[in-house]
């Protein structure tokens, strides 16, 4: 897992740099390369997130950890779901205003920040949303209706886990490959791994945090990455198609905090798999070693 977690880190820096991207976007402005696909009552937002206004209140949030050279600081995309009408929604960002579909091997990658009310209020549970060869039909919600008949490899991080059981899930298709939550972890806890903010329950949570994340499709795998930290590995067919990220209340209950109830995006990124690049890696590592003998 840990081999996994830093072979990622690094190849998106080399992809970035030596490979470049197969899609790259920073969410500066509405002209964002992306489809979004919404559902009522859900809000799509470009912010300067420095200095932002939800509601009635003032957001400051720091830059995400993995800025794309020569974009601007401190802007991305504000997701919200179910703010007033009481009916779960959601909304899905595609890479490309024309939808650009991947195959093969490929990394899909993004920062996202869940804002929660501190302390948690009623009806906080939400979730950002990723996918990889989705069809980019209407089923955009996640846990309600996806599954139904949604094509592609998806899932799901919960803000604060609210679920219990459910609070990272990985689907192939209609068929759910894997779930981790608080009420399941044995001697493995990858929440604890990858988060560090506690709230009261039994596992941290990444709320209020940036969380980078990595989808790595690889040989018929994907591997789901938290900040480095591997939740899934499963095998599965359904990985050529449309990239995406998002975000979702699945409940019809309406946040008694809704200023604080949103997911920020930026940094969403496309790269050649980690396996594809590994040799060169390896080359490189070998090169910086024999530098540093000499």
């Amino acid at each position: 897992m840990q081999n996994l977690a830093a072979l990622s880190a690094l190849s998106f820096v080399v992809a970035s740099t030596a490979h470049g991207q197969l899609f790259s976007e920073p969410f500066d402005d509405s002209a964002a390369d992306v489809t979004i696909i919404q559902q009522p009552d859900s809000v799509a937002t470009f912010v300067n997130y420095a200095n932002m206004t939800v509601g009635t209140t003032n957001f400051n949030i720091p830059e995400a950890p993995r800025q794309i050279p020569g974009s601007a600081s401190t802007r991305g995309l504000l997701l919200q779901s179910n703010l007033s009408v009481g009916i779960a929604s959601a909304s899905n960002v595609l890479a490309g205003a024309t939808p650009i579909a991947f195959s093969g091997d490929y990394t899909l990658s993004f920062d996202v920040y869940m804002s929660v009310a501190i302390p948690i209020p009623s009806g906080s549970t939400e979730q950002m949303l990723w996918g990889v060869g989705v069809d980019g039909n209407d089923t955009v919600e996640a846990r309600n209706t996806r599954a139904a008949g949604a094509a592609g490899t998806w899932g799901w991080l919960a803000n604060e886990n609210g679920y219990g059981t459910e609070d990272a899930a990985i689907f192939e298709d209609g068929t759910e490959l894997a779930d981790l939550g608080d009420t399941q972890l044995g001697e493995s806890d990858p929440f604890n791994a990858a988060f560090t903010n506690n709230i009261g329950g039994p596992n941290n949570v990444p709320v209020n945090s940036w969380v980078r994340t990595d989808i790595v499709v690889s040989g018929g795998n994907v591997s789901v990455l938290y900040n480095g930290v591997e939740f899934f590995s499963e095998m599965s067919s359904s990985t050529d198609g449309f990239a995406m990220l998002g975000y979702e209340d699945p409940f019809s209950s309406v946040s008694s905090s809704p200023d604080f109830q949103w997911g920020l995006f930026d940094n969403f990124v496309v790269t050649p798999t980690p396996s594809t690049l590994a040799p060169a890696m390896l080359v490189s590592i070998g090169l910086l070693r024999r530098r540093r003998t000499q």
